[in-house]
């Protein structure tokens, strides 16, 4: 987007666009609002939640250069960022006295819209005319991972900002030479070096590419254009230098958080030099791109449009491609499992759609009406890429902070400490409880030694709980030597179909007193007298008392009531709710009036094939009688029936209307063993 400014474009245009623009930011703002209030745990909690911790303990103690995310033990900073984001919320926070998670999306959102006057002013001086400036900022709103992530509680919008203001004060010092507007481009470069060290790399791939465009329109002055974009650019990378060096030897201090120091996370940052030839990360590259940037509908409108529209254009378009894919290229690990890392590069993507569309509004042949009706079509369809992928989770997700948080913090006290196994580092309970953790990640999990001296350092702080996830792998039974060792209660005090949290034993009688009028939505209370030795206690969900039902999205009609042996779990995979259904479960539904047609999808975990002996899948019908007749049966066995693997369904034909009710069961199989029995039934229909 660099040719000098159209002489085509009517009075009109420009008007029009700006409106374009105005309404597509009021629309914007409008689906911002969706799930506000939600807690952060919509898509990517853990990172969310850990970005959350270190601003509320910020909050609690004051900004250090040293913050504390205490989620690893003693000493509690581990420190990922710079803290320019966190600062920033903890400031709104206590200025403002909004909740943090409100707060928190609240600075993702101003950053974000403080980086489109950096957008307009660095085009202005790349010669493209208003109208079309509009059309891009618009281009950038409606695409998903704008939309989606600038609400989120991450650190990226603030990244992205300053990374902009950079690139534009980059631009015009080399082209001005102002001594003012070079530190300008230096003090933002060392601000976005600190705040993201891969995002402000990132941003220096167009600052080269810019630096070469300047340099071949005054190649005499090459030295002196060298000096400036080294005075511009060499800061922030010395920042990010600086910060990485010093970061990693706090980390070193925690014997947990030493995992955490740049050389350790290399292949996890780079990822190796093979993965950039393996077509599996191609594959799952395009995945992110068509979740990301561009719908399917707008990948097929960017193939028709660079067909029509891209003549003359094509050297201008490889060199945008080439900058687009610097950071897919150097950070390809990270760009493979995260979406949200192309909020970073997405902006140059977007040229490569916006280079055709600049020459389509150019076409004066075409009338203004139908070249605008093009444009809105492709906003249209990147909209309807965030409508489709994003505002789900954004909108549905469950209002408040997890019950089981509250819970926790409910029995505990402040400056007790909990202790984690199997959840990594993932910060969301330790969060939302409001209460320090030492959460062991998976690389030491059975490393007693390590654990033990890190348990140690955690002295005198009073170990209150350990919180287990029950459905990684070791399972929960591997820490039963740990459970004794803190003197903690053998059997589960709470227990969802995630987690179990186990108590001291000395806390249980007050815990249970102050849990007496606690709501306990979906959380299994275990008391001495709900089970003896060797039975596992089963508890009934009537599901319209569930405070959260979107777990049945997938389920019709709505279960009637649920009875399951651990509480209620249902992780979206690919698209759907996996309700977990490890035996023995019930789950009983009344059908509509004359639905003669049953289907429903189910199977077993990946993880525990070889280690299970099978599950059994039934569905029976309950007549008002209480005669049982069963409609289906299924024995999976997928340790040793390879067709037992992966998804299973069925569909049922009935002769007679259903009465009375249809009940989906898992059992554990013909031996009675349940171990490892991690089944799932989704997809459930009776019409």
């Amino acid at each position: 987007m660099t040719e000098p400014r159209s002489q085509s474009a009517s009075i009109s245009e420009p008007a029009a666009s700006l409106g374009l623009f105005l309404v597509v930011l009021v629309v914007s703002l409008w689906f911002a609002r969706a799930g506000w209030k939600n807690a952060v745990l919509d898509t990517h909690p853990f990172r969310q939640t850990q970005t959350a911790m270190s601003a509320y303990w910020m909050i609690h103690d004051g900004f250090h250069l040293d913050y504390e995310t205490p989620i690893m033990g003693p000493p509690w900073s581990i420190p990922l960022e710079f803290p320019v984001y966190e600062a920033a919320v903890a400031a709104v926070c206590r200025s403002t006295g909004l909740p943090l998670d409100q707060a928190g999306r609240a600075v993702s959102l101003c950053f974000f819209y403080a980086a489109l006057p950096a957008v307009w002013l660095l085009l202005r001086r790349l010669n493209v005319i208003a109208a079309h400036r509009w059309l891009f900022l618009a281009l950038i709103l409606t695409c998903p991972v704008y939309q989606f992530f600038s609400r989120a509680f991450l650190i990226e919008s603030t990244a992205f900002c300053l990374g902009l203001w950079f690139l534009n004060f980059f631009h015009s010092g080399l082209m001005s030479g102002r001594r003012s507007v070079l530190a300008a481009a230096a003090l933002f470069g060392a601000a976005a070096g600190l705040a993201k060290v891969t995002t402000y790399a990132v941003f220096l791939a167009p600052s080269a590419a810019l630096a070469v465009a300047v340099w071949r329109a005054r190649r005499a002055e090459w030295r002196t254009l060298l000096a400036r974009a080294a005075v511009a650019a060499v800061p922030g990378i010395l920042a990010a230098a600086w910060w990485v060096r010093h970061s990693d030897a706090v980390k070193r201090k925690n014997i947990l958080g030493a995992s955490l120091v740049s050389s350790e996370l290399h292949d996890w940052t780079y990822g190796p030099l093979a993965q950039r030839f393996d077509p599996g990360f191609w594959r799952q590259f395009g995945i992110q791109i068509e979740r990301a940037l561009f719908p399917a509908f707008s990948l097929f409108l960017l193939a028709v449009l660079l067909l029509l529209f891209l003549r003359g254009r094509v050297r201008l378009f490889a060199v945008i491609l080439l900058v687009a894919m610097a950071g897919p290229l150097v950070f390809a690990n990270l760009y493979f499992v995260h979406d949200y890392y192309l909020y970073s590069s997405g902006l140059f993507f977007l040229l490569l759609l916006a280079l055709p569309l600049q020459r389509l509004m150019e076409t004066a042949s075409l009338p203004l009406s139908a070249r605008l009706g093009v444009i809105v079509v492709v906003l249209a369809a990147q909209f309807s890429g965030y409508l489709e992928k994003y505002y789900e989770p954004q909108s549905r997700q469950a209002g408040g902070p997890p019950d089981l948080a509250l819970a926790i913090g409910q029995v505990t006290k402040p400056d007790d400490l909990l202790v984690g196994f199997g959840l990594d580092w993932s910060p969301i309970l330790p969060y939302y409880s409001h209460r320090r953790a030492l959460l062991v990640p998976k690389r030491y999990v059975q490393d007693d030694a390590v654990i033990r001296e890190a348990l140690h350092r955690a002295r005198p702080a009073r170990i209150a709980a350990v919180l287990l996830f029950r459905l990684g792998q070791p399972g929960p039974e591997a820490y039963a030597h740990w459970l004794k060792e803190l003197e903690m209660d053998e059997n589960p005090f709470l227990q969802t179909g995630e987690y179990t949290v186990h108590l001291r034993k000395d806390m249980i009688p007050d815990a249970l007193k102050a849990l007496q009028d606690f709501p306990l939505h979906d959380i299994l209370l275990y008391q001495g007298q709900l089970g003896g030795a060797g039975e596992k206690p089963r508890v009934l969900y009537w599901v319209d008392q569930l405070k959260d039902r979107s777990i049945f999205a997938d389920i019709s009609p709505q279960p009637l009531k649920l009875t399951v042996p651990y509480g209620l779990a249902s992780p979206i995979v690919e698209g759907h709710h996996w309700l977990i259904s490890q035996p023995v479960t019930e789950i009983e539904i009344v059908p509509p009036p004359g639905a003669r047609h049953i289907t429903a999808e189910f199977g077993m975990d990946p993880a525990i094939y070889d280690r299970s002996d099978g599950v059994e899948f039934e569905v029976l019908s309950v007549q008002p009688n209480g005669y049982r007749q069963r409609l289906y049966y299924r024995w999976l066995q997928p340790g040793t029936i390879k067709q037992d693997r992966g998804l299973q369904s069925f569909s049922i034909e009935l002769i007679a209307p259903l009465q009375g009710t249809v009940v989906f069961r898992t059992l554990p199989g013909p031996n009675n063993n349940g171990s490892f029995d991690w089944a799932y039934w989704r997809c459930i229909k009776i019409d």
